[in-house]
């Protein structure tokens, strides 16, 4: 589905490829490992960590924007998943090159799922969303942030160092048995990203949500990326992924972003509240996958 013009998603994939590079590059220099790398290809950028850390850190974001894609770049690249028993997972924007879809064919790739990429013009937003009066929405910006202060003007403040057991409280769920191991390292990068800042709701003394948000600053474009939303399974239904959207989206244009975006599963019964906070949908991607022989 296209809803947006071709230059703006071009914006929006090469900002997307300047964070997954960013976060492979940040996590591999917390956990000292040098196998953790962000190569090119095809016009976009590849993110090989550990298998562990599932596809938010394994995947191919940008391809074939604003260059041509080939079955040689993936050949040359599936060897370096397969070594780790990983699939090539490639979110592929339907304003790639039309080359793409050859190279994917030909490789036998196959879809197997979808991604909407939402998108919200901070410019002409109109400030319709508030926090619930119970939830108290409060940030932090790590200690190396490049970001000014003043953002956080108007919000309690928390220490970034916080953050990731806040993160672990949240999603710390017995009945959808999350993954730990990515929560945690999803937390820690995002403490010590010098893009990012931190954002938690709290109910009373409970926190009761977590998000992020990355103001990518890049020679294609200034983007703002809300990420990492998460709402403690007991306080959902309560206003507080809509209080941590509302935050975020003050943040954002008070640090002078004019384009906010947001990626969900295009399954996500999200979605809805993302709209109603106003942001529209963009144009959906298609996950295409080749799993190692």
């Amino acid at each position: 589905m296209l809803l947006t013009s071709e230059d703006t998603a071009y914006q929006l994939e090469m900002a997307e490829a300047t964070h997954l590079t960013r976060q492979t590059e940040c996590y591999a220099r917390l956990a000292e490992d040098r196998s953790s790398v962000a190569l090119p290809v095809a016009g976009g950028i590849a993110a090989l960590t550990r298998p562990a850390l599932g596809r938010q850190f394994n995947h191919v974001a940008g391809f074939a924007m604003g260059a041509c894609a080939c079955a040689d770049d993936l050949r040359a690249l599936e060897p370096r998943y397969a070594q780790r028993g990983l699939p090539v997972e490639i979110e592929l924007c339907p304003h790639a090159h039309p080359s793409a879809l050859g190279a994917l064919s030909e490789r036998h790739y196959a879809i197997q799922g979808f991604t909407s990429v939402y998108v919200c013009a901070l410019t002409s937003l109109e400030p319709s969303v508030r926090n619930e009066p119970d939830i108290e929405v409060r940030t932090a910006i790590p200690d190396n942030a490049s970001l000014p202060c003043p953002l956080l003007s108007g919000m309690n403040a928390f220490q970034a160092n916080e953050f990731v057991a806040q993160s672990v409280a949240v999603c710390a769920n017995p009945v959808e048995a999350r993954c730990p191991i990515p929560v945690e390292s999803l937390a820690k990068i995002a403490s010590a990203r010098s893009d990012t800042v931190l954002f938690s709701a709290w109910i009373g003394n409970e926190v009761a949500g977590i998000a992020t948000l990355s103001l990518i600053d890049s020679p294609y474009g200034r983007v703002a990326q809300f990420r990492h939303a998460h709402t403690l399974t007991a306080c959902r239904g309560r206003g507080v992924f809509t209080s941590l959207l509302a935050a975020r989206l003050a943040v954002a244009r008070e640090a002078g972003y004019e384009i906010a975006c947001v990626t969900v599963d295009a399954a996500q019964a999200c979605a809805r509240t993302i709209e109603r906070v106003g942001f529209q949908l963009a144009y959906t991607r298609s996950i295409f996958v080749r799993h190692p022989a």
